[in-house]
């Protein structure tokens, strides 16, 4: 009889688009970027060229998957319906929050930032999780949830390594939008503490898969292995090099969308006779070229011309409102986020995994 460290029998596809494409934007660009920046010794701020590179980034990769997950629910009052508190009443309450900031820009804003970046550091983690459960799935292996917890404890744990690390009294303060952060102040203890239990959690992680292959002769696949030693370079190792740190948004942005891009092939798939649309057939299509168009537009309105707007009446400093509107952005996005991309509702698991 089959038991929980068995693998199931596996998925139609052990990938998403293409082994080479899924690797790359899932974990693996991200690993060769924190090589070449750890190689060439790139502790320094970034130079002006590299923020105008940075800055296209955001227009083709960061803001389009805010805009894709806006496009997921918006797009359909049957799935507003669905989802009332993170898709009505939390959109108003965030922006009830930004006209409260306008009164006390000084002192609300950077703490907003402060949430943001707490809160982007856990949402981060959560994807991670749930992409590797996605390959996991694919090939077959059902966890029970010990061994949910022993592949969650690294992810999480780098996460609040990092967090406390950047908390820390000898922390460099983090500046964005000319907004500098506010940090606890922590002993620099409560950061080596963490990166002790970073390290027991690594370890947990590798006996894990002994387990399975002492069991069955499989370890987990080696796409889950690149996303969480992308994730644990993130958060375990970015922070030491400015320019790596920049970047790492881009990287969990493209794996967010490479996951919603074939959601929406798996979409128009459907909508067509059996068999009539291959993944390769559907990046050359015209559908996701007006997919992709569409998150790229929707995107650059949201992050640019919604701040040039605010702060054409009146309502602050372009690079204040620009900081306001990413961080409010930021805080919806990992609210309804968290709601629609369960892999324990059937019809996400039918699209992600089936």
């Amino acid at each position: 009889m089959a038991t929980v460290l068995d693998p199931q029998p596996k998925q139609a596809s052990s990938w998403l688009f293409a082994p080479w494409l899924d690797i790359l934007c899932l974990g693996g660009l991200s690993l060769v970027a924190f090589l070449a920046v750890m190689f060439l010794n790139m502790t320094g701020e970034p130079s002006q060229d590299i923020l105008v590179a940075l800055l296209f980034l955001n227009i083709f990769i960061n803001y389009p998957h805010y805009s894709a997950t806006y496009y997921r629910v918006y797009r359909r009052t049957s799935e507003i319906r669905k989802y009332p508190l993170e898709a009505i009443w939390s959109p108003l309450l965030l922006t009830a929050l930004g006209v409260l900031c306008s009164f006390s820009p000084a002192i609300a804003v950077p703490w907003l930032g402060f949430v943001y970046i707490v809160f982007s550091g856990y949402h981060y983690s959560g994807q991670t999780y749930g992409v590797s459960m996605i390959f996991l799935a694919k090939e077959g292996f059902k966890l029970n949830p010990w061994h949910k917890q022993l592949l969650a404890l690294p992810i999480y744990v780098s996460f609040l390594y990092s967090t406390l690390h950047l908390n820390t009294v000898q922390a460099k303060p983090l500046v964005m939008f000319d907004i500098t952060i506010p940090k606890l102040g922590l002993p620099p203890v409560a950061a080596e503490l963490m990166l002790g239990g970073l390290i027991i959690s690594v370890l947990g992680y590798v006996g894990l898969n002994y387990l399975y292959w002492n069991r069955s002769r499989k370890i987990f696949p080696m796409m889950v292995q690149v996303i969480l030693v992308a994730h644990i370079v993130w958060f375990a190792l970015s922070f030491r090099y400015p320019l790596m740190l920049a970047l790492v948004p881009a990287f969990h942005c493209l794996q967010y969308l490479l996951v919603t891009t074939f959601s929406d092939f798996r979409e128009q798939k459907a909508a067509m006779p059996e068999g009539a649309m291959t993944p390769r057939q559907y990046l050359a299509s015209h559908q996701f070229t007006r997919y992709y168009g569409f998150q790229v537009l929707v995107g650059s309105l949201l992050f640019l011309g919604l701040p040039f707007l605010l702060s054409a009446v009146g309502l602050g400093p372009l690079t204040l409102m620009l900081g306001v509107v990413a961080f409010l952005v930021n805080l919806h996005h990992f609210i309804l986020d968290g709601a629609i991309w369960k892999l324990r509702k059937p019809e996400v698991a039918t699209t992600l995994i089936r």
